[in-house]
This record gives C-alpha cells, structure tokens and sequence, in this order.
C-alpha cells in the first residue's frame, strides 16, 4: 500500500486526538504532516520513534511556549499545557 501525505495527515491528527481534544486543537497537523514527509518520507507514522513524534508535535503547537498563566486550579500552564509546580525553597 502507497502512504500519501494526506494518510499521514490522517494518522498525525488521529494520534493526537486519543492523546486529547485540547491538544489536537492546538496544534497544526498540516506543520506536523509537512516536517514528517520533509524528515521520513511518506512512512507509517506509527514507525515513528514516540519520543521523536511528540517533539515534533511540539514544535508545530500553536500556543507560544512564552504563555504563562494560572489556571483555576491554581497549576502554572505554559502554552497550553500544565507545568509541574515546585514550591521555592527559601
């Protein structure tokens, strides 16, 4: 079977939608599609590296990391995504 961009388009947007709503809201799937053909070639995105497709994903988010905000919560998010909080130690 021939993979085109748009199966991989299809796989990178159906990974990350199980991994969250809020997360495939937020990130740019044709970003993500385009670096995957422009690095692999048209590949199952499954052969990926895990630790290598969730960097990926996070270079093409469209939050900038630079965000930083409290949630009602009380946690720390840093462009979208909760930050683990650590009391300082004074």
């Amino acid at each position: 079977m021939t993979i085109s961009d748009r199966d991989i388009r299809r796989q990178v947007a159906s990974v990350i939608s199980a991994n969250g709503a809020e997360l495939a809201e937020g990130v740019d799937l044709d970003g993500v599609t385009d670096e995957i053909v422009r690095t692999y070639g048209l590949i199952n995105v499954h052969s990926i590296d895990s630790d290598r497709f969730w960097a990926l994903v996070e270079r093409h988010r469209r939050v900038s990391p630079a965000v930083i905000g409290d949630t009602s919560d009380g946690s720390i998010v840093r462009g979208g995504f909760p930050v683990e909080w650590r009391p300082v130690n004074r």
